[in-house]
């Protein structure tokens, strides 16, 4: 079965044309915001054709910066781009990329990303589940942001057939065909995936084997009051920019993965404190706080506790 359906802002008063479109835009394929070089000007389309499980829009927006949110959800989908017109500047990952008409890239909805349109730009999205992504790339996540160009000879003959296909979906295919050809144009996208060096399974298992590295690092050197970023990539024999990649795709940057692990120790270690303190002190508050503060500074977090 299939399902098309168009949104546009056409008519849409100029005070709720934002609200409207990101409303749309992150409903129907990822979490995000666009924020308008002119907002008066700004016309958005999307077409949305829904094949099972999947999920094809082309999305027609205005110039403006578009950041996108990641999603912390229990299978979390991937999402196919392609340019079908104009240019996008994305920043993922501590990288900057330059997406021209023709290229094609992918992404997890859990991870976020900055996009900067200078212009109209067209684009078409296929999202997919991750567990039916999985059937043709064996690690989707080692893909995430490799850019696929139309210059290669793979990515044109992809990117060719993605535009056809997505032509004759809405026009003459039928509804007992298009799936068909839309399981064709996931082989073909895992075939350009795996003459791609970057995007093999083993690069991302040695992302996630520094990940395991940095985090040990931290759990050991926690009490540290001199454990930052800085330190931690001298420590590793790593570049800064590559640690802050590598967490990237959390839901934090290092130094609040830090601070907040130095939280969970200084919270537990204050709980068994207070407790101890107040029995031995009669309930002396002095002593109490006096406690807690040698906590904070063993956690390698002083005044931590300031508020409390």
């Amino acid at each position: 079965m299939r399902s098309l359906e168009s949104l546009s802002t056409a008519g849409v008063p100029t005070s709720k044309k934002m609200r409207f479109w990101n409303d749309a835009v992150s409903s129907a394929v990822a979490n995000a915001v666009a924020d308008p070089l002119d907002e008066d000007t700004f016309q958005g389309q999307l077409t949305l054709l829904d094949l099972g499980d999947l999920r094809i829009a082309e999305i027609c927006g205005g110039a403006s910066n578009v950041r996108r949110f990641p999603i912390r959800a229990r299978g979390n989908n991937f999402v196919l781009q392609l340019i079908l017109s104009g240019e996008i500047i994305s920043r993922s990952e501590g990288r900057q990329t330059t997406l021209a008409p023709g290229d094609f890239w992918m992404y997890g909805t859990a991870s976020g990303a900055e996009l900067q349109l200078s212009q109209p730009v067209s684009l078409l999205a296929v999202c997919v589940p991750r567990e039916r992504l999985a059937r043709y790339i064996a690690c989707p996540e080692a893909a995430c942001s490799v850019v696929v160009s139309s210059k290669s000879g793979a990515g044109a003959l992809v990117a060719g057939y993605l535009r056809d296909f997505w032509f004759r979906s809405q026009q003459e295919l039928s509804p007992q065909l298009t799936p068909r050809f839309a399981e064709i144009a996931l082989q073909m996208v895992a075939s350009a995936y795996a003459g791609i060096a970057d995007a093999r399974p083993e690069r991302s298992s040695r992302l996630t084997e520094h990940r395991i590295r940095i985090r040990s690092y931290i759990e050991e050197h926690l009490r540290d009051a001199d454990l930052t970023p800085k330190s931690i990539a001298e420590a590793l024999r790593i570049t800064p920019g590559y640690l802050h990649r590598l967490f990237s795709d959390s839901n934090e940057s290092i130094a609040r993965y830090i601070l907040r692990r130095r939280l969970d120790e200084c919270f537990a270690s204050r709980g068994r404190v207070v407790g101890g303190a107040a029995r031995a002190a009669n309930g002396v508050g002095r002593r109490i706080r006096r406690a807690i503060d040698r906590t904070a500074w063993r956690c390698g977090a002083p005044g931590i506790f300031f508020r409390f």
